[in-house]
């Protein structure tokens, strides 16, 4: 989907403007005149058109009446685009270009929008990192069901466990080094085997 900023003049956008304004009249009835005369579109600087292989899907745009005054008007999802996300994607887009200096949002929807967006990536990556610590844990408490035993790399690998996940180091005086995902410990040992512990709370 590609967001398009324009102005009140795109073609795409007048278009899906005289959708919306079929749609109104339906909603308004016998008010619908009333109502009317406050959506004009003549010179909107701030408007955003999204776009899927051309056809536009939705649009919104931003009146600005004065320097800390603007509207949010003609916010419109086609149809047969609804249920998508376009309208939150609209509503980014114009936050993020018209956005205030002050860094506050023209509403609680931008705003949250917003946060999901940045945060996505990072949030992915904690789960992901969270769901392989779980994995590697359950593993290992598992296979050492007596708090102390020994085990080959093999049957760790065959289980699923990954080496590159785990939330401490302990290095003993005599510079054994154990890895610990959580109290389940591991320490590597001659010919591919592994000692498993658990340290006592």
């Amino acid at each position: 989907m590609k967001i398009l900023r324009t102005n009140s003049e795109n073609p795409d956008f007048i278009k899906l403007v005289k959708l919306l304004d079929k749609d109104l009249a339906i909603r308004d009835g016998e008010d619908h005149a009333f109502y009317a005369q406050f959506n004009k579109v003549d010179s909107i600087k701030y408007v955003v058109v999204a776009l899927e292989n051309q056809k536009p899907l939705g649009c919104g745009a931003i009146k600005e009446f004065d320097q800390h005054t603007m509207e949010i008007k003609r916010m419109y999802t086609s149809v047969e685009s609804r249920g998508k996300g376009v309208a939150s994607l609209v509503l980014e887009a114009l936050e993020q270009w018209v956005g205030r200096i002050d860094k506050k949002f023209c509403s609680d929807g931008c705003r949250n929008a917003y946060n999901n967006r940045v945060n996505k990536d990072s949030k992915n990556l904690i789960r992901n990192t969270n769901n392989r610590l779980r994995k590697n844990y359950r593993i290992l408490e598992t296979l050492n069901p007596e708090k102390k035993t020994r085990t080959s790399r093999a049957k760790l690998i065959e289980h699923g466990f990954d080496f590159n996940y785990f939330t401490s180091i302990y290095t003993t005086k005599a510079q054994t080094v154990y890895y610990f995902v959580y109290d389940q410990g591991y320490l590597e040992l001659e010919g591919d085997y592994y000692a498993l512990v658990k340290r006592e709370s």
